[in-house]
């Protein structure tokens, strides 16, 4: 099983249940068990789909472009 919960800055993280602490991309590191869980999945590529899902409901969707086109 598989939890989904929310970092401080806002992004969306996954960790194995179980698991006591997680590292955020931001660089903040915290206790799972002091989050409140947004989802329970039964694996790995649920919860990785779930945390984009979730990314872009409250970022948007990813824009990926070439450097060709970042020059225009």
């Amino acid at each position: 099983m598989y939890l989904i919960f929310r970092c401080n800055c806002g992004r969306a993280n996954y960790a194995k249940e179980g698991v006591l602490q997680k590292k955020c991309v931001c660089g903040k590191t915290f206790k799972v068990k002091d989050r409140r869980i947004l989802h329970r999945v039964p694996d790995a590529e649920t919860a990785s789909e779930m945390v984009r899902k979730l990314q872009e409901e409250k970022y948007g969707g990813a824009i990926f472009t070439t450097a060709r086109e970042l020059r225009k």
